[in-house]
């Protein structure tokens, strides 16, 4: 019984994280632009791939603090990256219009 528990307790924590950080990262990137500031003195090359991965691997590395299942926390980064590409370009520019 308590391995389903503490299954349920590390996917609760997965959700929570990734939603975290999807809205720090909104909050940090879109709102206040502190984000693209500190991407200023790279070079320009690496400043899309640095935005978009940025928060699959923010989160990982806190979800890394809950879980020790490696396929689980490569899991959760992949699904931020993915939403945040959405979110980027689909949700997000709907709404400003």
């Amino acid at each position: 019984m308590q391995i389903e528990s503490k299954d349920i307790n590390e996917n609760l924590i997965c959700v929570f994280v990734v939603l975290g950080t999807l809205g720090v990262y909104h909050l940090l990137s879109i709102e206040t632009n502190i984000i693209p500031g500190l991407f200023h003195y790279l070079p320009r090359m690496l400043v899309p791939p640095l935005f978009l991965l940025s928060p699959g691997v923010v989160c990982g590395c806190i979800f890394a603090m809950f879980t020790r299942n490696i396929f689980k926390i490569l899991f959760a980064g992949i699904v931020t990256i993915i939403l945040w590409i959405y979110w980027f370009s689909a949700i997000f520019p709907a709404l400003i219009h």
